[in-house]
């Protein structure tokens, strides 16, 4: 029963920012350190 809204929603958050960043970097570019070291 942990396929709740919680793990279902950071998948989609996790995902979510793999594919902006990608077509987005410069939004991200203040937190690309952050998302690097990670």
């Amino acid at each position: 029963m942990n396929t709740g809204p919680l793990s279902i929603g950071g998948g989609v958050a996790d995902w979510l920012r793999s594919w902006v960043r990608r077509f987005y970097p410069f939004f991200f570019s203040h937190e690309e350190s952050s998302y690097e070291s990670a």
